[in-house]
């Protein structure tokens, strides 16, 4: 990273801290942009985000694996961690031709279930020791905030070996009563499905998804979960019904017919 660089995103990224955001954005043709209080807040002082600044500042993230999976897939989601502090889950991504950056804030401590103003209920789904609990919503409704306090109220108050699979990891757990092993997608393994995959057959009380959208991953987390566990993931689904549909209709013939009775039983 060049110096110029290097104090351009070091400032902006400041902004963060400064203006108590939740998430930076920085797109081609327009100022850095904040989210604070839900709002977007353009820091007008700043100049307008140039497709050179702009590739510079993602360039400066990305290590050559990651630039050859952008080059590839056209996007690469990973997390930062500036001046051994702040950590970021970042987005790198193409639109109109041009690169774009989200970054987006994750909170050093992690608030329990009824800081985070959810419903009762959610507090009890902590206490469940098997079968399904999803969390659903749409992008930035809170879902990865809502696992992780899920299992860090596990960790607090329960004995269980977790084993997590996340893409990108975002909060990082220090184990209490339980012990926690967290594994990256394209880091610690190669997929969902292959972090999965020798689960059943491991000595594991409670697994952790980041994300449930593939059919063969619903496949392995219902075997899972009729192993006797308790598995926590994530969807981007605004209601139950809506889950609950998505799964089923990600599966045709005999095959949904299955996967709508072992949805009763989880």
């Amino acid at each position: 990273m060049d110096t110029t660089t290097q104090l351009n995103l070091g400032k902006l990224l400041r902004s963060v801290a400064e203006y108590h955001a939740s998430a930076l954005h920085l797109s081609v043709g327009n100022p850095p942009i904040l989210r604070v209080d839900d709002q977007l807040k353009p820091l007008q002082d700043e100049e307008m985000m140039t497709p050179e600044k702009t590739e510079k500042i993602a360039m400066s993230f990305l290590n050559d694996e990651m630039k050859a999976k952008l080059k590839e897939e056209k996007e690469v989601v990973f997390t930062y961690t500036f001046e051994e502090r702040a950590r970021f889950k970042v987005n790198v991504f193409y639109q109109k031709g041009h690169l774009s950056i989200s970054l987006k804030y994750i909170q050093p401590t992690l608030m329990g279930l009824r800081e985070l103003g959810l419903p009762s209920i959610v507090e009890r789904l902590a206490n469940v020791t098997k079968g399904l609990v999803m969390v659903t919503g749409p992008f930035g409704s809170g879902k990865s905030t809502t696992l992780a306090s899920i299992i860090e109220t596990i960790n607090q108050t329960r004995s269980e070996y977790i084993i997590t699979v996340e893409k990108p990891v975002e909060y990082i757990f220090t184990n209490n009563k339980s012990m926690i092993e967290q594994r990256e997608v394209g880091q610690d393994t190669t997929s969902f499905k292959k972090g999965l995959s020798n689960i059943p057959q491991e000595d594991v009380d409670v697994v952790m998804l980041s994300e449930m959208e593939d059919p063969e991953v619903m496949e392995l987390v219902f075997t899972v979960v009729e192993s006797g566990r308790l598995v926590v993931a994530a969807m981007n689904t605004d209601s139950a019904y809506k889950t609950i549909e998505r799964i089923i209709n990600s599966f045709t013939g005999h095959k949904q017919e299955q996967i709508r009775l072992q949805l009763g039983d989880a």
